[in-house]
């Protein structure tokens, strides 16, 4: 085989959807506000690539129906990434509302090499955007856990560091009952 200037860069065949870059079944789980999309890229020159996501939702039937506006950053609404080097991951991360909870959502990729683009997108992938809860910022007491549990501040979940004060009703921004007066 001989690589001749000019090849056309080529997406990966295995596209995948994150946070937490799990699936169940065939299908990615994105626990997340905010989605992350990548695949790989490769060219024969080895010359640096980008790709281009396109995200379309899912008919009961499991085609696609209708393409989603990832981004008013270009004419066609999809998401370029930044070129990388030949092999690697190339990825996107889609703004926090554009992609709904408890929906289903496929997307498949086509690469550019800032000279050639390939001739066929990547395989499709689907991907659900789960339910994720979101927390005000506040603080929350280690004591007010059920059955006063303390576990000496570290969160139940290994995810860091508990503070240790609970956010009065003025740190909301609200007094609904004149409980802050004076």
């Amino acid at each position: 085989m001989s690589i001749t200037a000019g090849s056309r860069p080529v997406s990966g065949t295995a596209p995948s959807a994150g946070p937490r870059f799990t699936k169940s079944g065939t299908q990615w789980r994105v626990v997340a506000p905010e989605a992350v999309l990548r695949n790989t890229v490769s060219d024969a020159d080895g010359d640096k690539s980008t790709l281009t996501f396109e995200v379309w939702t899912v008919k009961a039937d499991g085609t696609p129906d209708t393409k989603v506006k990832l981004t008013d950053d270009n004419p066609y609404g999809v998401k370029v990434s930044p070129y990388v080097a030949s092999g690697s991951l190339a990825s996107v991360k889609i703004d926090y509302g554009v992609l709904k909870p408890r929906t289903q959502y496929m997307f498949h990729t086509n690469a550019f090499d800032g000279s050639l683009y390939e001739p066929n997108w990547s395989p499709w992938t689907k991907f659900t955007i789960e339910p994720y809860a979101t927390f005000p910022g506040g603080a929350v007491d280690v004591g007010d856990r059920p059955g006063g549990a303390d576990n000496g501040g570290v969160h139940p979940h290994g995810s860091g560091r508990v503070r240790h004060r609970r956010p009065a009703v003025r740190d909301l921004g609200a007094d609904p009952v004149g409980l802050c007066r004076g």
